[in-house]
């Protein structure tokens, strides 16, 4: 994903979200939604603060910057996808999936020298 409209688009759809149903959840229009996903016009600071807020991202996450202002990297798009995947999950199958990621991070640990 590489603009801004890009990577709201994949929320929206992450979620299962039409363009009107977003709208709607963060009092815009349908049109501001299209115009922000087809990076016709970059979105305010107040509606970057409301995607982020529903979406549940960091504003660095949303505009792909760390703090040096360069790509974020693997380990923070691993980390995302993390979240977005629990957001979707009842609390038990949170914690299941949970309990298997630190699994595999004890098990990145011990084997590291091994990849």
């Amino acid at each position: 994903m590489e603009t801004l409209g890009e990577r709201l688009k994949y929320l929206r759809k992450s979620r299962k979200l039409t363009q009107t149903d977003l709208a709607e959840k963060l009092h815009l229009t349908r049109n501001q939604i299209s115009t922000y996903e087809m990076d016709q016009v970059q979105p305010g600071i107040d509606v970057i603060i409301s995607y982020c807020k529903f979406f549940k991202v960091t504003s660095d996450v949303l505009l792909n910057i760390n703090n040096m202002g360069t790509e974020i990297s693997l380990l923070e798009q691993l980390i995302v996808q993390i979240q977005q995947n629990t957001m979707k999950m009842n609390e038990n199958q949170r914690e299941q999936y949970l309990k298997h990621l630190r699994l595999y991070a004890i098990f990145l640990e011990r084997y590291k020298e091994n990849l």
